[in-house]
This record gives structure tokens, C-alpha cells and sequence, in this order.
């Protein structure tokens, strides 16, 4: 048997093992209980109350007591921090019924989102919910699907309360909110057969190569890509990514990494994820993309199988996990691609690059624009890149390096301007320092 069948029996054999999965529902309010108060917070202006479940309830469905909501839109609630005492690692779905009257179907469609929440707040996990119907309707949302907030990248196994956000009017009710639990320890991922469906439905499955190795996922349909060559070497990536951060142990789930046979199908993956979490995203311009922790390219025969912007890439799906920093092509997620993709691919002309950025002032942007943690022009990713350097190498700035990683992976911002005082330095004198290690590192004019 070679190893692409061993690669498809596998694929095929954990297909089959997930339908056989137990499964367990768990209960996180029927609304049973009284003291809504005690259980939640409200947010912006709505109406919470406890009322009897309405009329027309189906067989099996809600009993008893419900939630009753009224809200103009745009208001919610949440629950008190600490209500989800287990991870949801191992959780496959959450699912909730919904009651709309009649008058609430005429009057249009609603949107809510369901979140999952950090204790902090600044990391969520959110799916939105479309309702146009009326009585009652079960609603069950793969938690593999929900998309990240625009914070912190959230974790399953850290969240610790839920909410509801009601985008548009509404008067509902809502009941029975459960989560299934299955035997598998990170069912709320997506899994390898979920990505591989998702991002290759036109490819005869045994044509999608599937590589898991210790913390890679690598999924490709490229045949002259050489996989195990290419998992190698991002496997050496990120050993020295966590080595130069001394970054502590990992998740335990891999990172996942995506080679496309073309730019067309390449193109077409973001869009068709992001319909898959209920959103919309164009298609990327660039070689190289990274959303939701999935970094993704295409295979090129010019560059081959250790072409830059694999690497590139895979530094920003590595920063998600390791660091819960978003991909938003700001200073921080950008410098660190570019000083690894140029550790390990160098570039003969990037000492010109820098000097050419620091002799012509329309070439690079002020600090305070360029780390205020919004996206940067690619034309200054060098510049970002010498940032990095110097508060990793600098004498001076790189004792505090690791309470900086430590509070941007904390806040989910890489702006900077909060972290200065670590150095207790100003955008004046930390311009300084940085022209002149560019000049002393790349022989350039200061």
C-alpha cells in the first residue's frame, strides 16, 4: 500500500470512527431557574424575562419555563464569567430552540449570534443565526464553524461563559440551550476531513494529500509537491519560531497549512470559508494568505516545493496559536514573517531594501503608524521587519521582549504605543535606536 492510500484509509477510517462517537448532551439553561439577574448580565437596552414556554411546542421540544427576550436590536445578554467550568474542547455542537410569533415572521428576518466567551472578554468565538420562521424551531451550530472575534484569538478550552446578541427588533423566546459532548478530545476543531471537504470539494479525495506530523496538518492537492520535504522543513520553522520566543508548550492541535495545485482554487478557499462561518471575504491578491489560524498558498513550479511565502505564511498561522494574535497584516504579524521567511530563504537585496527605506523618508512610514496594530502596505514590511529585530536583539530592548509577547498576547493588539513604557522610551528615542541598528546591521546610512 503506498502512502497516499495509507493517507486516504486513514481519512476514510476516522470518517467512520466519528459516526460511531458517543455523544452526551449537556445542559447549560433551561430556564427552569429562577433569578435571571444571578445568571446574567444584560447588554445595552433589553428586556429579559422568564415566561411560560408559548403555545405549539412539538413533540420532545421545550417544556416548562423560557426565556423570553425584547430588544430594538443591537443589545444582548451574557452570562456571568465562570458558568462553563469544562473546556469545550471535546464539544461537537450547541444547539437551542427559538420561538417567533407569527407577527415576528411578518415583520421580517432576525439575526442573532451566539457567542462563547474568554473571562476577559477580549476573545470570543461567535456564529450568527439567520431566523424567518415562526413557533418553535431546534437550531444545532457546529462550534468547528464559529468564527473568531475581533480581539484576542479565542481558545475552546479557555472559554468560560456564552451570550446571545440580537442584531435586529426582536421578541422571542428562547429555550433548552445544550452542547453535545463527544468522546474525541478536540471535536471543536475543524478536522482534517473537514478542511480537506472544504477546501478541495471539486478533488477526488484520493488526489488531496492529508500529512499530520507532531504539530503540522498539511493538506495539498499539488502533485509535484514534496510533502514530506515541505513538512520538514515547516517543522524546523517552527521549532526555531518557539526556541527565539522561548515560547511555553503548544496547544496540543497542529497548525494547519495549505498548498493549492492552482491560484484558482486558491483564490476561491477564502470566500468559500468564510461563507462556511456565515460571513463574506474576497479573494486575496497576494501569493499568500492566513485566516482563522489556516495559512494558505499555491504551489509554483519556479519556486518549488521551499518556496518563501510557505514559510512566510505558516510564522502567521503559528503566531494565532502560540500567541492568540490575529493575522491583521499589522507591524508585529508581519515583521516576524518576513525576518523568518528571509532566515531561511535569504534575499540578496534586502540590505538595499532597508538602506534605500532609511535615505528616502516617502519609503517608510513613522513608528507610531507603522506599530499602531492596523495593516501596513507591504512596501513596509522591511520596515516592520527591523522593528522585530531590534526589540528581539537589541541590548537594550530585548530583556524586555518577553513581558511584550506576553502583553500583546494578552490584549490581542499589537499597537505599541502601550507597551513603550517597558522601555521606558518615547517614538522620538526609539526611532533613533532603530535607524541606528539598521545602520550597524545593514550597513546603511542612519
Amino acid at each position: 500500500m503506498n502512502h497516499l492510500h495509507r493517507i486516504c484509509l486513514v481519512v476514510s477510517l476516522l470518517g467512520i470512527a466519528a459516526a460511531l462517537r458517543a455523544e452526551e448532551l449537556e445542559t447549560l439553561n433551561d430556564f427552569e431557574k429562577p433569578g435571571l439577574a444571578d445568571q446574567f448580565t444584560a447588554v445595552a437596552r433589553i428586556t429579559l424575562s422568564r415566561e411560560p414556554i408559548a403555545r405549539m411546542s412539538p413533540a420532545g421540544g421545550p417544556a416548562g419555563q423560557a426565556l423570553a427576550a425584547t430588544t430594538d436590536g443591537n443589545a444582548g445578554l451574557v452570562t456571568k464569567p465562570g458558568v462553563l467550568k469544562k473546556s469545550l474542547l471535546n464539544a461537537s455542537d450547541v444547539e437551542f430552540w427559538v420561538y417567533r410569533s407569527a407577527a415576528e415572521k411578518d415583520r421580517g428576518q432576525s439575526i442573532i449570534e451566539l457567542q462563547f466567551l474568554e473571562a476577559d472578554g477580549k476573545a470570543q468565538f461567535v456564529r450568527s443565526v439567520e431566523l424567518d420562521h415562526s413557533g418553535w424551531k431546534k437550531v444545532s451550530l457546529p462550534l468547528r464553524w464559529f468564527h473568531w472575534g475581533e480581539g484576542r484569538v479565542p481558545r475552546w478550552d479557555r472559554v468560560d461563559r456564552w451570550g446571545v446578541l440580537f442584531r435586529d427588533k426582536a421578541n422571542l423566546q428562547i429555550d433548552e440551550v445544550k452542547l453535545v459532548r463527544q468522546d474525541d478530545p478536540d471535536i471543536a476543531l475543524p478536522q482534517p476531513e473537514d478542511l480537506r471537504r472544504l477546501a478541495f470539494p471539486e478533488v477526488p479525495e484520493g488526489e488531496v494529500r492529508v500529512v499530520i506530523r507532531g504539530d503540522l496538518l498539511l493538506l495539498t492537492d499539488a502533485p509535484d509537491l514534496d510533502v514530506d520535504k515541505l513538512a520538514a522543513h515547516l517543522t524546523e520553522v517552527k521549532k526555531q519560531v518557539t526556541t527565539d520566543l522561548s515560547l511555553p508548550p503548544a496547544p496540543p492541535w497542529p497548525v494547519p497549512a495549505m498548498v493549492f495545485r492552482t491560484r484558482a482554487e486558491y483564490e476561491a478557499f477564502p470566500p468559500r470559508l468564510a461563507a462556511k462561518l456565515l460571513r463574506t471575504a474576497a479573494p486575496p491578491r497576494s501569493t499568500g494568505f492566513t485566516v482563522q489560524g489556516i495559512s494558505t498558498s499555491f504551489w509554483d513550479e519556479k519556486f518549488g516545493t521551499l518556496r518563501p511565502v510557505y514559510t512566510h505564511e505558516f510564522v502567521h498561522a503559528l503566531l494565532s496559536r502560540e500567541l492568540s494574535l490575529p493575522n491583521r497584516t499589522e507591524w508585529f504579524q508581519e515583521g516576524m514573517a518576513v525576518n523568518y521567511q528571509l532566515k531561511f530563504h535569504p534575499q540578496d537585496d534586502y540590505a538595499e531594501i532597508v538602506a534605500a527605506g532609511l535615505a528616502d523618508p516617502s519609503k517608510r512610514l513613522p513608528l507610531s503608524e507603522l506599530a499602531s496594530g492596523k495593516p501596513i502596505p507591504q512596501s513596509r514590511y522591511w520596515q516592520a521587519a527591523t522593528l522585530v529585530e531590534l526589540l528581539m536583539l537589541d541590548k537594550k530592548y530585548q530583556p524586555q521582549f518577553a513581558p511584550f509577547l506576553r502583553a500583546i498576547s494578552q490584549s490581542g493588539s499589537t499597537e505599541l504605543r502601550p507597551q513603550l513604557r517597558l522601555w521606558n522610551v518615547g517614538w522620538e528615542e526609539l526611532n533613533d535606536d532603530w535607524r541606528k541598528f539598521c545602520a550597524e546591521k545593514y550597513k546603511a546610512q542612519p
